[in-house]
């Protein structure tokens, strides 16, 4: 067995093995480390476009608050009756 064990070529490779880290590697990690970071620019960019969706919803509620409670202008129900005839009964779901 020991005669056997010795002519055997335990080699998995025939290649050297390389230092760690290579440039590949490096190059490897950067990229990742690019991605990351465009990843959470993408993520910041959206979160704001929702904030900024967000306020612009509520200055649409305040204007309508200010609308209905001036004197002369259309009751609320009326405007809910005016919507539900120009885009339908699913648009009450957004009205209420």
């Amino acid at each position: 067995m020991e005669k056997a064990a010795v002519a055997t070529d335990w080699k998995l490779t025939d290649r050297p093995v390389l230092a760690y880290p290579t440039v590949r590697d490096e190059e490897a990690g950067e990229r990742v480390k690019l991605a990351r970071q465009k990843a959470a620019q993408a993520e910041d960019a959206d979160r704001m476009e929702a904030a900024r969706v967000q306020n612009q919803i509520l200055d649409g509620f305040t204007k309508l608050g200010e609308y209905v409670t001036t004197p002369g202008n259309l009751a609320l129900a009326d405007i809910r009756e005016n919507v539900e005839m120009l885009f339908g009964k699913e648009s009450l779901v957004v009205f209420n």
